[in-house]
C-alpha cells in the first residue's frame, strides 16, 4: 500500500469530473448498446410466445444522480416467463 500511495502522489479525484464521465452520452450509449443485446438474448431465450408478437424483455438506460444505469426487465408476458424459467437469471452466468 505504501508503493501505491508513493506513486499516487498527491492526486486527488475530482468528483464532479467523474460524475460526468458517468452520465456522459458515450457512457450512455454504451449502457444501451449492452443492454439492448442482453435483451435480445433473453428474448431469443424466451419460453413464452403470446399471440400479439410483443417481446417478453425490454432494456433502456436511465440516468441517476450520479451515474447512468443500464437494465433489462419484463415487459407483458415476460413476468411469467422469468417467474418459470428464470430467464433473466440465466443472464447472469
Amino acid at each position: 500500500m505504501a508503493d501505491l500511495e508513493m506513486q499516487l502522489g498527491n492526486f486527488v479525484p475530482n468528483g464532479r469530473g467523474i460524475v460526468e464521465v458517468w452520465q456522459s452520452q458515450d457512457m450512455q450509449a454504451a449502457l444501451a448498446e449492452l443492454a439492448d443485446s442482453l435483451c435480445d438474448t433473453a428474448n431469443s431465450m424466451g419460453h413464452i410466445h403470446g399471440t400479439n408478437n410483443k417481446p417478453l424483455y425490454e432494456s433502456g438506460v436511465d440516468v441517476a444522480d450520479r451515474t447512468a444505469i443500464g437494465y433489462v426487465r419484463t415487459s407483458g408476458l415476460g413476468i411469467i416467463d422469468q417467474a418459470a424459467h428464470h430467464t433473466l437469471d440465466a443472464l447472469n452466468h
